[in-house]
């Protein structure tokens, strides 16, 4: 076991207990060759990137406002790849993902993990897959009836099956292989590699030079806004949110910089895949190393395989993946034409095809299910990653601290207040009201009291007294709301294409999913370091379950703006996270400099600009009055 009494180069380790202490590896010596050879994060995460902001949300920006607002995605791209190097420090000295790190923070890891968990349950839609879906509905119908078809409302149980089947393979290849992440980063790859080649084959040779120089300008076009036009700033917050990773989708960086061995990441460990994986195990706490002359020269070496990956990989793959569907957009959609729920994914395929013949629209619906399958397959892993991540870390002892519970009581007070103020202002109706606070102090009393079930039971106990019966009950609760949501037992479709009568579906899979939640806490603590594979694969099947459900709830384009705009004020609180967690825990000689520091508070204040703009236009729609009043346009 690797000694702790040589961490103090490094400072207290806040809420969980010190770090191993190790030897930081020498990496291969750095050249374009080896940094090819040694890639992989910034691919995945480019995989994961290139999906709705850049083929749903991007397309539907550029084609309304002409390609003149394109320069958002430059300062996203910029900011955002900031982010993930920084997420990506931490993890290279420390061995834990950046979510470890927030839970060392005041006021400990069961706060930061119920806080996460809560924030990234609003983006957990399947709004990647229902819009594969529409483009493979678009395929089948099209070859049935021999002409363009694009899918429509009365399509939807043949959009819902097939995005059904999307989520079974997603399933499918990540039970496989020696690590997950290896999986990923083969598959993702080859779909990256395919979707490039195609789109630059298109725009080289069948887009007009009037295309190009309109989206490039778009890029350096900084702080236009069109005159005397209603902005969308549903689209324009969520396309700048979506336009790179989004959400906590940045911070996963840091889990697949330990996964890949990068750092101190070698010695500390990987999940491993469900079937046919290697005994990998993983360790509850990080490993740091001894601050010498050495080791900085190791680290900086590390450090420029961290600026390749994240720089010119994933910075430069994210600008091209935005500028590729914005050339096409530009080119072959009419401006004047409204993005539809459910031909989102098909938008370019019926341009491109109306020019170019019916070979154009098959291939550009492959390229659009390529790019959106991608996405929900690296979302998939995401999710299940920083989930189990979280509960693998949140599940351990904590050091003690004054204040805790003062903060508990202040947050339950606040966000009821919060809720009341919703509801008197006309937002949530009664029935939605409760269901809120249901959700909001149901799911974590019952956590809690799943946790204190268990606490007094000896380890070897644990899993047949308590998770047993509770998977169990779960399964037997969801695949009741399953089938009940695929029936429409009792729903009714509102005006906006939500499914309003669907209060007990939701309330029984969340009680469910938050007993098996809970319980998962507390086997976490005492499972041995090469079961953390049953964790994630708990998760990604609770992930999978609500998918099912929530495909009957709101339209496919529906769940990407709402994903789109939750991920952005993630974004916002994420940065700052990361900056307090690079200050706090990483000694002076590894922490980033004066001007990244600076890049990571505009990073926060341009999402919670974002974030602000979004929110009161809903209020100016929905309310008739604005919090902004005349000071910005």
């Amino acid at each position: 076991m690797p000694s702790r009494r040589d961490s103090q180069a490094f400072p207290d380790p806040g809420r969980l207990p010190a770090w191993n202490v190790g030897e930081l590896p020498a990496p291969p010596r750095f050249s374009v060759r080896n940094a090819l050879r040694e890639i992989g994060p910034g691919v995945i995460l480019v995989g994961a990137a290139i999906g709705s902001g850049e083929w749903l949300l991007g397309p539907a920006l550029t084609a309304k406002y002409a390609g003149s607002m394109l320069w958002i995605a430059t300062v996203s791209v910029v900011l955002q790849s900031c982010l993930n190097q920084e997420v990506a420090r931490y993890a290279l000295a420390t061995g834990e993902p950046i979510f470890t790190g927030y839970m060392r923070c005041w006021p400990g890891s069961k706060w930061y993990s119920m806080w996460y968990l809560s924030l990234d349950a609003g983006v957990l839609w399947p709004g990647l897959a229902t819009n594969a879906a529409t483009a493979v509905a678009a395929g089948i119908l099209s070859v049935q009836h021999d002409a363009y078809v694009m899918p429509s409302q009365a399509d939807a149980v043949l959009v819902t099956a097939c995005a059904y089947a999307i989520f079974a393979v997603c399933a499918g290849l990540v039970l496989f292989g020696g690590k997950v992440y290896t999986m990923l980063q083969v598959t993702i790859t080859f779909m990256v590699v395919w979707i490039f080649s195609y789109l630059l084959f298109v725009d080289l040779f069948m887009v007009s030079g009037r295309s190009w120089g309109l989206v490039l300008a778009g890029f350096v076009n900084f702080g236009y806004f069109p005159d005397g036009q209603a902005l969308d700033w549903a689209l324009i917050a969520g396309f700048a949110a979506f336009a790179g990773a989004g959400g906590l989708g940045n911070a996963a960086i840091s889990n697949y910089v330990r996964d890949k061995g990068w750092g101190m990441g070698s010695l500390v460990g990987a999940i491993p895949s469900a079937v046919g994986g290697k005994e990998i195990s993983l360790s509850h706490l990080g490993m740091v190393f001894p601050v010498t002359p050495d080791s900085l020269r190791r680290f900086r070496e590390w450090w420029k395989y961290i600026l390749f990956d994240q720089a010119l990989i994933w910075g430069g793959g994210a600008m091209l993946g935005i500028a590729l569907p914005a050339i096409l957009a530009v080119e072959f959609i009419d401006p004047s034409r409204s993005l539809g729920q459910w031909q989102a994914a098909a938008f370019q395929a019926e341009g491109i095809a109306s020019r170019y013949g019916a070979v154009f629209w098959y291939l550009t619906l492959v390229c659009g299910f390529w790019v959106l399958f991608s996405s929900q397959l690296g979302s998939m892993d995401a999710i299940g990653r920083r989930w189990s991540d979280m509960i693998w870390t949140g599940s351990q002892p904590e050091r003690t601290a004054r204040g805790s519970r003062l903060v508990w009581s202040a947050t339950a007070g606040l966000v009821g207040l919060g809720l009341l103020g919703v509801w008197r202002s006309g937002l949530l109706s009664s029935p939605q009201l409760l269901l809120a606070t249901a959700f909001v102090y149901g799911v974590p009393a019952a956590i809690w009291a799943v946790r204190r079930l268990a606490a007094s039971m000896r380890a070897d106990r644990l899993e047949t007294r308590v998770l047993t019966p509770l998977v169990l009950i779960y399964l037997f609760s969801v695949l009741g709301c399953v089938a009940m949501s695929a029936l429409r037992v009792g729903q009714t479709a509102g005006a906006d294409g939500m499914w309003v009568e669907w209060r007990t579906t939701v309330s029984v899979f969340v009680f469910g999913t938050a007993w098996l939640v809970g319980s998962a806490f507390i086997l976490a603590r005492h499972m041995p370091p090469h079961n953390v594979y049953k964790i994630y694969y708990l998760i990604i099947g609770m992930y999978v379950t609500w998918c099912s459900i929530a495909m009957q709830i709101a339209r496919p384009l529906t769940m990407i703006l709402i994903m789109s705009n939750i991920a952005g004020f993630l974004l916002a609180v994420s940065a700052l996270h990361t900056l307090y967690v690079n200050r706090r825990f990483l000694p002076p000689a590894l922490q980033p400099r004066w001007w990244k520091q600076l890049a990571l508070l505009g990073c926060s204040g341009w999402y919670f600009f974002m974030s602000f703009m979004a929110l009161d236009a809903r209020l100016d729609a929905q309310l008739g009055w604005s919090l902004r009043g005349d000071l910005l346009p």
